[in-house]
């Protein structure tokens, strides 16, 4: 995993060690520790960029050799399509499949009707009695297989292995980094203390062996899971003899079909035995890779060992100058302790004081409002039957003056009356004597005084009739007025009534006013009782304070001299992590150089073995061609010739799918991205120097950079 070197951090403006803490500290560690979190996913994205970076190289090649397998499938669904040995039904099915050609997944589809058409023509269609030594050695070859293909999985469940274990020292040295980017923040080391940083180096290492457990726990799986697998590669193989057991076989056919069929036999257990070759040179080179990996690992793990071991012993310089700064820091910290412990007990008795004070206040306050909601509940009753006295009262003199009005009236109705009886009397008495004078005095002088008395009567009767009404309107207007003055009275005794409830009010509240200032009085003596006991306690927090300072100018020099310590631990350290990194790093290479050449390796092999055993093809097919042109002459012309033409045509086939179709000399081992097509290097370059650059079957136009190296 290549790691870029660290950018440059931005200088932080941190405070004096020996002071406390301030906000610009915090805000410095906060972007710390931001910036380490860059850190790691920037390492992480490197990472994962060289995986993509081999996952899309590997994508690539396969990508070539599916085309190359593709061209060649499709080039023998096209023979099969024009050769006479299958019926219709076989010709359409290779027509669909080649009416999807640019589809991968053809095969997918008719996969089992592919294989058929495969049996059919490695038997033949009318199908032959095989030899049993044939058979025997097809089973053998197919237990081979089997056997291959379990060695295969345990390889592949080793390999799983490998890369959970990968995955673990992944993991391991990503907690390392950030341990070191820990160690080289100067934020964290202000902050924390040194017994912080060892509790997270002890974190770190349980993650580790948490990490390690798992990686043993998945062993273990991966070994349960080794033997269902196993199972069933049993079972698959036993299901892929069943099938080609189960291939139709007949008796009775002529010599010259039974040679055919031994000659498609015998081409067959070359190819399989070419197969077996193969896979034994990967499994070989495959083991050979894991040892040398596993050989790696040991090497990594010794080196992680004493690493580890380095990192924890100290250097004989420094041990005595440590031993007696731990000493000194050691007494401090006790004594730092003990201060600690007398300004906890003196915050402790201010607390339980003010605790009191305020139980003493709730209960004086608790008292007082219990009373006051008596004395205001009790004021209420009273008021309201003050309220209900004065308007029976009100009620009562409103009656009383009524009814003396009346008294009054009554009275002079009757004076009144006894005037006018008094007045009808004389006037009577005056008729009487009108009548018993006698006609013969004078009439003219009695006429006159009768006149004179009717005018005075009736003088006398308006008057009393005017003074009458007069007295009338005198009493209504003394009737409203004295209804006026009832009201009057009523508002006067009203406000009499507030004015009584406000000076009840007002001596309360007056009342009160005396018993708060008792309450203030008492609260201030309490108040200048604990002023008196915060005075001793911050003379005693003086004095503890002098002695923190002196404890921290003490401090100064051996908190200076452990920083200087740690900065050349962090050189020595930074100068270890960046040889470990060009380290991994040449390793890396070295590992990617050596992939490379074993991949190259064994394709070598497998082309030497393909090599080898085509030729064995080609030469049992001239013998078999020579012997039965020998056989021909002596048989019947027409069969030999037919049976002679079949096998030409299939080696005209052979040749045309190997050789390039435009020399016919070399192997076809070049092919064009545009188009697929696939022809010999020599050809290509032929015509890319005399500028016919386009495909000699499909006219489409390529260049230098479309040409792409293919190994059959």
């Amino acid at each position: 995993m290549s790691v870029e070197p660290p950018q440059k951090k931005i200088k932080l403006e941190l405070s004096d060690p020996a002071e406390p803490l301030t906000q610009n500290d915090v805000i410095s560690f906060q972007k710390e520790a931001l910036f380490r979190c860059l850190h790691q996913h920037r390492v992480n994205f490197q990472s994962l960029k060289v995986q993509y970076d081999a996952c899309e190289k590997d994508h690539l090649e396969l990508v070539s050799v599916i085309s190359s397998a593709m061209g060649c499938m499709f080039s023998i669904v096209k023979l099969m399509e024009a050769s006479d040995l299958y019926s219709e039904e076989d010709k359409k099915l290779c027509k669909e499949m080649l009416i999807d050609e640019d589809d991968i997944n053809v095969f997918v589809k008719y996969k089992t009707q592919f294989i058929n058409l495969i049996s059919k023509a490695v038997s033949g269609n009318n199908g032959s009695t095989s030899n049993a030594d044939l058979g025997v050695n097809v089973e053998r070859l197919l237990n081979k297989l089997s056997e291959m293909e379990a060695s295969k999985t345990e390889l592949f469940l080793k390999n799983k292995t490998l890369q959970s274990e990968l995955t673990s020292l992944k993991k391991y040295y990503e907690i390392l980094i950030k341990k070191y980017d820990r160690e080289d923040s100067a934020t964290v080391s202000r902050v924390f203390n040194k017994d912080t940083l060892k509790l997270e180096e002890e974190k770190e290492n349980s993650d580790s062996n948490e990490f390690l457990n798992d990686n043993r726990k998945d062993k273990i799986k991966v070994q349960e899971d080794e033997p269902s697998t196993n199972a069933l590669k049993k079972d698959d193989s036993a299901v892929d003899l069943k099938n080609e057991k189960e291939s139709p076989l007949e008796s009775n056919q002529e010599e010259e079909d039974k040679e055919k069929q031994n000659l498609k036999y015998e081409l067959k257990i070359s190819d399989l035995e070419a197969q077996i070759q193969k896979l034994q040179s990967t499994i070989t080179e495959l083991e050979k890779f894991k040892n040398a990996n596993e050989e790696k690992l040991l090497n990594l793990n010794a080196q992680l060992s004493n690493i580890t071991s380095n990192n924890t012993i100290p250097e004989n310089g420094n041990v005595e100058d440590r031993d007696t700064l731990l000493n000194k820091i050691q007494y401090l910290t006790q004594e730092n302790r003990e201060l600690a412990e007398t300004n906890e007990a003196f915050l402790n008795k201010f607390q339980k004081l003010s605790s009191e004070q305020e139980i003493f206040n709730n209960k004086v306050k608790s008292q007082f409002k219990e009373t006051h909601e008596n004395l205001l509940k009790n004021n209420q009753i009273l008021e309201k039957d003050l309220v209900r006295i004065r308007t029976a009262r009100d009620d009562l003199l409103s009656k009383i003056a009524i009814l003396e009005k009346e008294t009054t009236k009554s009275k002079m109705i009757k004076d009144l009356q006894t005037a006018n009886e008094i007045l009808t009397e004389q006037w009577n008495r005056v008729e009487e004597r009108s009548k018993s004078i006698t006609t013969a005095t004078s009439s003219e002088s009695l006429l006159k005084e009768i006149q004179d008395m009717e005018k005075g009567f009736k003088e006398l009767s308006s008057l009393v009739n005017k003074k009458y009404s007069e007295y009338l309107n005198h009493e209504s207007v003394i009737s409203k007025l004295s209804v006026e003055k009832t009201k009057a009275d009523q508002k006067y005794f009203a406000a009499m009534r507030s004015k009584d409830s406000i000076l009840i009010e007002n001596k309360n509240l007056l009342k009160k006013f005396n018993k708060t200032n008792e309450l203030i009085l008492q609260y201030k003596d309490t108040e200048k009782l604990l002023l008196q006991k915060l005075e001793n306690i911050n003379t005693q927090l003086i004095f503890s304070q002098n002695n923190e300072k002196r404890l921290i100018s003490s401090n100064k020099s051996t908190s200076s001299k452990i920083i200087n310590l740690n900065s050349e631990l962090n050189n020595v350290k930074k100068s270890n992590y960046r040889l470990q990194e060009e380290k991994l790093q040449q390793t890396n290479e070295a590992t990617k150089v050596n992939s490379i050449l074993n991949n190259l390796e064994i394709e070598k092999k497998n082309l030497q073995i393909e090599n080898s055993n085509l030729e064995k093809k080609f030469n049992k097919l001239k013998e078999s061609i020579f012997n039965k042109n020998k056989d021909s002459k002596l048989q019947n012309n027409y069969t030999g010739m037919e049976s002679n033409e079949s096998l030409v045509e299939e080696l005209e086939n052979f040749r045309t799918l190997v050789y390039c179709s435009l020399c016919s000399k070399n192997w076809k081992n070049m092919a064009i991205k545009t188009c697929g097509h696939v022809f010999c290097e020599e050809c290509c370059k032929e015509r890319l120097a005399a500028r016919m650059r386009k495909c000699p079957t499909c006219n489409n136009p390529f260049s230098a950079n479309d040409l792409l190296l293919v190994h059959l």
